[in-house]
């Protein structure tokens, strides 16, 4: 079994290293970055420096990006954005492009036992992908969450593809 907390919104480094030596994973969701504005008021400045911490989360543990839908919407490209671009928030905590794509992909398989099958593009594993309308390591972070699928793949069979 593979321990996990849901959320792990406020942390701090006694919880991070706990959750370490315990073998925890957080499951975080990287659009309430955006959503949760009222954060720095409420919390004060001390736990809001410890608020969505996903790099030193990320740094300790296996952290898996999730959407809470219905909560939020269920579109990790936003996820993405609002971790690399963590608005309101404090900026250390921010996390590469690659980074933040890791913890829907690699994390995500991890969470689920499927790390072997799925989670990167691998010779062995399943085919299953998405080709997006643009990069989001080459353009504007603020602009990933406009990013749309072009192609989906599942098991190596494309079921969603745009009429070009």
């Amino acid at each position: 079994h593979r321990h996990r907390i849901e959320h792990a919104s406020v942390v701090n480094p006694k919880i991070i290293e706990r959750m370490r030596k315990l073998n925890v994973v957080a499951v975080c969701q990287p659009h309430f970055i955006f959503t949760d504005f009222w954060a720095k008021d409420r919390l004060g400045p001390e736990r809001t420096r410890w608020t969505y911490a996903l790099k030193s989360l990320r740094e300790n543990i296996v952290v898996v990006g999730s959407s809470d839908c219905p909560v939020e919407p269920i579109d990790p490209l936003r996820g993405i954005w609002a971790a690399v671009t963590r608005p309101f928030l404090p900026e250390n905590e921010k996390l590469t492009v690659e980074e933040a794509i890791e913890i829907y992909t690699k994390g995500g398989a991890y969470a689920s036992f499927e790390e072997n099958e799925k989670g990167s593009i691998e010779e062995g594993k399943l085919a299953d992908l998405v080709v997006l309308s643009e990069d989001p390591t080459k353009i504007d972070p603020d602009k990933i969450k406009d990013i749309k699928a072009d192609m989906v793949v599942v098991d190596g069979k494309i079921v969603y593809e745009t009429k070009t």
